[in-house]
């Protein structure tokens, strides 16, 4: 990887200038000259707030910029990393991009990852404003040892209070997606076993009964990690010594009652 002599700012990134293309230019030339490597994309990162949705997507400016340089290099790659997110979900969020040529009218309403939207207001918040110029491709990554350990470290150790302060089962993505498994479970209970699209091995009940399963598992972890919060933080505890006594409690003399005749 090779820093780009970019301007930036909180919210943009100019990286597509006279003076970044000469750059790389350079470099391209410089790096096949010492070996039989070459150039086959760019990174940077969209350190947001974490949402209900991934922050890995490309902004108007990012697909301009991705669009010079595919017309510059040919085949050009663009990741966008999520790192807020990959430090809060404990894992690594990120997202390749190409742009689509200039001539090229995609189909309406469709995102990146090919899923028709009727409603751009969604699309444009996934995907934002320009989702219409770019797409999605195919990524696999794998990490190293050291690289894992340190993801752990920060996520684990420097990020308890986030931990605490948080609830999977209260988080927004998880309540959007809640209704939509219950309703996938509730079509797999109304299935007839004899129509199973040629799948034999396949038990439409069988599959129900599992995502139920899951569903009552993180159910029951999700509000019993709540009340184990309510307890831990909300519990008034006396600051005065708890006395503790080793004798036998006495039995009380009882009173008989009397009668007069």
């Amino acid at each position: 990887c090779v820093e780009l002599p970019v301007e930036g700012s909180e919210t943009r990134v100019v990286a597509d200038d006279e003076k970044v293309l000469g750059f790389m230019t350079r470099m391209q030339d410089r790096i096949e000259e010492l070996r039989k490597d070459r150039f086959i994309g760019w990174y940077h990162s969209h350190p947001f707030d974490v949402g209900p949705h991934s922050n890995a997507f490309f902004s108007a400016t990012d697909v301009n910029t991705q669009l010079l340089w595919q017309m510059q290099f040919g085949k050009w790659v663009g990741i966008v990393v999520d790192p807020l997110r990959c430090l809060a979900k404990q894992k690594v969020d990120l997202l390749a991009f190409m742009a689509y040529p200039p001539t090229y009218d995609p189909p309406k309403n469709q995102g990146p990852d090919g899923v028709i939207v009727d409603n751009k207001e969604v699309l444009s918040k996934r995907w934002g404003a320009a989702y219409n110029r770019y797409y999605v491709l195919k990524h696999s990554f794998f990490m190293g040892s050291l690289v894992r350990h340190n993801l752990e470290m920060m996520s684990r150790k420097h990020l308890w209070i986030r931990h605490l302060s948080t609830s999977a089962l209260l988080e927004p993505e998880n309540r959007e997606e809640l209704p939509k498994r219950i309703q996938a479970m509730t079509k797999k209970t109304n299935l007839d076993p004899m129509h199973r699209k040629g799948n034999s091995n396949a038990d439409p009940m069988k599959e129900a009964m599992s995502m139920g399963k899951d569903l009552a598992v993180e159910q029951c972890i999700g509000h019993s990690m709540q009340l184990i919060k309510n307890a831990t933080f909300n519990t008034t505890i006396s600051a005065e010594p708890i006395k503790y006594s080793s004798s036998l409690p006495q039995p009380q003399p009882t009173k008989q009652a009397s009668s007069k005749k």
